[in-house]
């Protein structure tokens, strides 16, 4: 039987994005398969041998998929999907029109410097499949992955029609500067005073300005030369108006371009070579959506911009008569006021306590920013501010959000719809409300009563033991004591996980113990499997001793139940042993 695979999600390390950029060439070259990044953009790290790590602090993981030009596919040249039910075959109809497809796989053209692949008779341009993620660490939505969409940039809409760019799948080598190599570009890994360098370094470098060797050892061969500048000149920071340095290190990653970690998704960079002991850096200048209206003709943000002598970082509507969010497309308004109004999100509220309104991107709330809807301090319902300034204005609302497939009802399978209206009250959560058999269900739809749409809610799987309702299923979510859970719970219960049995705790009061594993055993015949509870055995203590009296040897023995908590009196005598050997033995039964 012959077998292919489908779908294999992969962990690895590249020490750089040409050596990524060769290995999915080549696979797509031999296997028809391309390497898509999956998870955050490109941080890659020194080889193991260098920078030891371990498999769980991977950053990155990648999916192997088809190549477009694999027959069947559904993806034209530039990445614009076909019409649903349509696959390639030279070309397809999209929503645009009529595209060429690849017939061969989309590689990397050096003569032409793009990536170009066979259409039938014809060469043409191509945008390869490549990543799922934009240069900001955001995922692109399931069916618009990076990709050129006919424009000179890769880019990938990420919800609703907001957008953002993606890095580039390619990056040519760039040539050195000064120093005896007549511009030759840097060769990576190289040997220095014998040691491997993966990226450019001032080290031994008076001026501190970066360097590399333009061959494999230079202690052989002393060919070298400076590294080129990023060119991006950074804003705010501690050290503004510097170039970017890259790579740089920061918390155990090394950057080899600008990062939003840990600064409320502004992309920033290290502008000196010793981040870890400088801490020098700075924000990096980035573009932002279109816009629409004002006098820009649809250019896109410029982040930050400055107006009124402060920087923007996002969209405001500071002296905005309408409330609307806006930006300034160049990055001094002051000195060219080129403005747009910044896209909305297209997400209505329900419920919260400005209900029906759209969600604004970023909010602030309790010092942090959110870009998109938080479960955070809301029974795990996500909400959303409705206005630029949540901390003053206090507007929020729910957001709707697709839960669990159902089974049954008249849905066809479809997923329950949160919230939705049945009785005129808003449900966040399946109910057994008018459910004679007492199962969970949901609508399907946004309202009930205008489209009759249902289906039963999955169970859990979890059959409880003990408690006063035992081999029955939990059922989430529960409240319990103000609270919702939406897990099983060690509360008030000496740290052994319940959950409730039906799904109206408080009224009913049914519950049960939740199996759950505990640590690796050790000896025994278990081969280190961990320790399962609750056990549903008996366990008995049996203690057998070698008793003397009256110089007559006696083999005595007590046993009790390890559930029974035991007396003293249960062990008569136990104190007057005068014990050879002394064996206590337990015995499941």
């Amino acid at each position: 039987m012959n077998s292919m695979v489908l779908d294999l999600v992969v962990k690895t390390d590249y020490v750089n994005m040409p050596q990524w950029f060769e290995n999915d060439e080549m696979l797509k070259h031999h296997s028809s398969v391309s390497c898509v990044f999956k998870t955050d953009i490109p941080t890659f790290h020194l080889p193991h041998h260098i920078e030891p790590r371990s498999v769980n602090n991977y950053d990155l993981s990648y999916a192997l998929v088809s190549e477009k030009s694999t027959p069947g596919s559904d993806i034209t040249a530039d990445g614009t999907r076909c019409m649903k039910g349509e696959t390639c075959s030279g070309s397809c109809n999209t929503e645009k029109g009529v595209k060429l497809c690849c017939t061969t796989p989309c590689l990397y053209n050096e003569n032409g410097a793009s990536f170009m692949c066979s259409s039938g008779f014809q060469t043409i341009k191509c945008s390869p499949q490549y990543s799922q993620v934009t240069e900001m660490g955001k995922p692109c939505k399931p069916d618009h992955e990076c990709g050129t969409y006919g424009e000179d940039y890769y880019w990938c809409y990420i919800y609703g029609k907001e957008w953002e760019r993606c890095i580039s799948p390619f990056k040519p080598e760039t040539p050195t500067t000064g120093g005896n190599s007549n511009g030759a570009p840097c060769k990576f890994p190289f040997i220095y005073n014998g040691k491997e360098y993966y990226h450019c370094t001032t080290d031994h470098a008076e001026s501190r300005r970066l360097w590399c060797a333009t061959v494999s050892n230079y202690d052989q061969d002393p060919k070298w030369g400076y590294c080129p500048l990023s060119g991006i000149v950074t804003v705010g920071g501690n050290y503004p108006g510097k170039e970017c340095v890259f790579p740089f290190y920061y918390e155990g990653r090394h950057y080899f371009r600008c990062t939003t970690k840990n600064n409320n998704h502004i992309p920033w960079c290290a502008t000196t070579s010793d981040y870890p002991r400088h801490k020098k850096w700075g924000n990096c200048p980035f573009t932002g959506p279109p816009t629409t209206g004002g006098n820009s003709n649809g250019a896109s943000c410029k982040f930050p911009f400055k107006y009124n002598d402060k920087d923007y970082y996002y969209c405001t509507t500071d002296n905005e008569e309408s409330k609307k969010l806006w930006c300034a497309t160049v990055s001094n308004y002051a000195q060219d006021p080129k403005w747009g109004y910044c896209p909305t999100s297209g997400i209505f509220t329900v419920g919260g306590n400005d209900p029906g309104r759209e969600c604004v991107f970023p909010f602030s709330y309790d010092k942090q920013m959110y870009f998109e809807c938080t479960t955070i301090k809301n029974n795990r319902i996500p909400w959303c501010a409705t206005t630029s300034d949540y901390p003053q204005d206090n507007k929020w609302g729910n957001c709707p959000f697709t839960g669990p497939p159902t089974t049954g009802g008249n849905s066809n399978g479809a997923p329950c719809k949160f919230p939705f209206k049945y009785n005129d009250k808003d449900y966040y959560y399946c109910t057994t409300d008018n459910e004679e058999s007492k199962k969970l269900w949901c609508a399907t739809v946004s309202n009930y009563a205008q489209v009759p749409k249902w289906g039963y809610c999955p169970t859990s799987g979890i059959v409880t033991v003990g408690g006063n309702d035992p081999g029955k299923e939990c059922v989430f979510p529960f409240s319990y004591d103000k609270q919702m859970y939406f897990e099983c719970t060690t509360i008030n219960n000496n740290r052994i996980p319940w959950c409730a049995t039906t799904s109206d705790y408080p009224e009913d009061n049914k519950w049960g113990n939740c199996p759950f594993t505990g640590p690796p055993t050790t000896d025994g015949n278990s081969n280190g499997a961990p320790c399962k509870f609750p056990l549903n055995t008996t366990i008995r203590i049996t203690i057998t001793a070698l008793q003397t009296m009256r110089n007559q040897k006696t083999l005595v023995r007590y046993s009790f139940k390890l559930c029974s908590r035991p007396k003293v009196g249960i062990l008569p005598h136990i104190r007057h042993f005068h014990s050879s050997r002394l064996m206590i033995r337990t015995v499941c039964l």
